[in-house]
């Protein structure tokens, strides 16, 4: 059995990740879409590029600070578990359940392992491969749970075109999630991770074949999912087509290490508003986001180069009482929607949300106050990006207009461009790039 975490912890709890918060994982399916590729071998051991499938989720998840595992299989399960034992020679602790020699489905898998369930846990499903912030997910998902929330479904803007939309989510709420229904009006469709309450699972009838999919349609309709729309787009490989398009990914990212040029947000790409102790500060509202005027032409001059745009920001509004934690990625969300606008995209979007001092008497989360290793000027941000996109930090640099990026800058191996009061403009240093010059 795994051991729940009961460890109590307030603003100024240490922050080490959400590693403390248990992993499910759902991967006892039959695999029936992909034919012969799963016959002999469970999804999760499916070669991809040399490597087992969970092998290279496992690396994705162990990046964003995870680490601790509860494998819930079925099909084949034996050889899962052969493959990684208890987790110990990758540096993580897996846990394992096994369906029994009668399938449960997806919802009944997951009632058997009630007793093995934290209070709230990640649920991922065990042929994706998502690589996100887990900590917004999580943080957002506490932030909802005390308006009575028993669940946090990610989302993302689908339209038809990865896979048949399941979800309609308007004005920032959830309204309906249907796997089975006519999908007119839904745009968005499930991301494949949610966290998820124990108790929520303790409706699912025991001992039962059952859908999660029908809990979490049930439980949206009675107001207790919560929403939240990434940007990112999510990989699958339940299906011979996904599965190749995956394999094309990885072999794409490992052949040609990539150029980036990463960015500090506020001061950089959006103005700053007024207020702080020195009299300017982040907005903290979506509708107080102002993109610098040039800002917009200077990144697609740096795309035209090849560079990727990464966005590496420090947000510790929420440690101090001025903004709720949804609020910071709502407006980090607005200023990638705002550059989309004007033809930009930015491959990638890092916050902290962390301060080493805070005010703890107005801060609204845990772990959210005390030292960390993502906040600029460690070069935590940075080094998460370049292994998610394979980057070449030699040939790369940072952009901003603050000595917490210089030394992120010195720290990750980038190279440092000052731009602001004490520098130049982003689209002078565009400029110079285009020139040969930087």
């Amino acid at each position: 059995m795994t051991a729940r975490d009961t460890r109590p912890q307030d603003a100024t709890t240490p922050y080490a990740g959400p590693g403390h918060v248990q992993v499910v994982v759902l991967m006892g399916g039959l695999a029936t879409r992909l034919g012969d590729a799963a016959r002999t071998v469970p999804k999760a051991l499916i070669d991809v590029e040399g490597r087992p499938f969970f092998a290279i989720v496992l690396d994705a998840l162990k990046r964003r600070g995870l680490r601790r595992f509860l494998l819930l299989t079925g099909h084949l399960g034996d050889q899962v578990r052969a493959a990684f034992v208890d987790g110990a020679g990758l540096g993580v602790r897996i846990d394992y359940r096994d369906d029994g020699p009668e399938p449960l489905g997806t919802g009944g898998a997951l009632r058997a392992a009630l007793p093995l369930l934290d209070e709230r846990f990640f649920l991922l499903y065990g042929d994706s491969y998502m690589d996100i912030d887990y900590e917004r997910l999580y943080r957002e998902h506490l932030h909802h749970e005390r308006e009575g929330r028993a669940a946090l479904m990610s989302l993302y803007r689908n339209d038809d075109a990865l896979e048949r939309s399941n979800a309609r989510f308007e004005g920032g709420r959830l309204v309906r999630y249907d796997k089975r229904a006519d999908p007119a009006g839904m745009r968005h469709v499930d991301f494949g991770v949610s966290v998820v309450r124990r108790d929520l699972v303790a409706r699912i009838p025991a001992n039962t074949p059952a859908d999660l999919a029908d809990l979490m349609r049930d439980a949206t309709a009675e107001g207790l999912v919560a929403g939240c729309e990434l940007r990112d787009r999510f990989w699958e490989i339940g299906r011979p087509g996904p599965l190749e398009a995956f394999r094309a990914y990885v072999r794409d990212r490992a052949a040609r290490p990539r150029k980036a040029v990463f960015l500090d947000r506020d001061g950089t790409i959006n103005e700053q508003v007024r207020g702080g102790a020195e009299g300017v500060d982040s907005p903290f509202r979506p509708e107080d986001v102002r993109l610098i005027p040039g800002a917009a032409d200077a990144l697609k001059r740096l795309k035209s180069l090849g560079y990727l745009l990464i966005v590496v920001t420090n947000q510790p509004g929420a440690t101090k009482g001025k903004a709720t934690v949804p609020d910071l990625w709502r407006v980090d969300d607005r200023v990638r929607d705002l550059l989309a606008a004007e033809g930009v995209a930015i491959d990638d979007s890092l916050v902290c949300p962390h301060h080493p001092a805070g005010v703890p008497d107005r801060c609204p989360g845990a772990g959210l106050i005390g030292p960390c290793a993502c906040r600029k000027p460690a070069p935590g941000l940075i080094g998460t990006a370049a292994a998610k996109h394979g980057i070449d930090l030699a040939a790369s640099f940072l952009v901003g207009d603050s000595d917490a990026d210089i030394g992120a800058a010195e720290a990750a191996g980038v190279r440092a461009v000052r731009v602001g009061p004490n520098g130049g403009t982003l689209s002078e240093f565009a400029d110079r790039l285009l020139q040969g010059e930087a």
